[in-house]
C-alpha cells in the first residue's frame, strides 16, 4: 500500500479517516442516531471524502492524494469555524481537528514536493 512520496504513517491515518468518514458519514445519511452529532449534509460529505481517500490509496496517485489533502484542509477549517464558535466549543472536537489539519498540510507538501520533482 505505499504510494511512492508519501509517508508510509499519512497513507495509515487517511485508510483511519476512510473508515471514520465512510461509516459515520453512511450513519448520518441514512439517519440513525448521529443526528445531534452530523445532520445529512455534514455525512454527505464527509462519505463522499472518504471514498475519494480509499481512491486515492487504492490507485497510488499522488495526485488524487493531493486532492483529497486540499479537500480536507478546506474541511478541518470549516470545521474549526463552526466548531469554535459555539457557545460551548467542545475544545478536544477542536484540537483534533487542528491535529488532522496539520496532517492534512504536510501530506500536501510531501505530495506537491514529489509531484514537482517528478515533472
Amino acid at each position: 500500500m505505499r504510494t511512492p512520496g508519501i509517508p508510509f504513517w499519512v497513507t495509515i491515518v487517511l485508510g483511519l479517516i476512510v473508515l471514520l468518514s465512510v461509516v459515520t458519514g453512511g450513519i448520518a445519511l441514512a439517519g440513525r442516531g448521529l443526528e445531534d452529532f452530523m445532520g445529512p449534509s455534514w455525512g454527505g460529505r464527509n462519505f463522499g471524502l472518504g471514498l475519494a481517500a480509499l481512491a486515492a490509496i487504492l490507485f497510488k496517485c499522488l495526485h488524487a492524494y493531493l486532492a483529497v489533502f486540499f479537500a480536507s484542509i478546506g474541511r478541518e477549517v470549516g470545521d474549526i469555524i463552526q466548531l469554535s464558535q459555539s457557545a460551548h466549543p467542545d475544545w478536544p472536537v477542536v484540537s483534533f481537528a487542528v491535529v488532522l489539519l496539520a496532517v492534512w498540510t504536510f501530506g500536501s507538501i510531501k505530495a506537491a514536493q514529489t509531484l514537482r520533482q517528478s515533472s
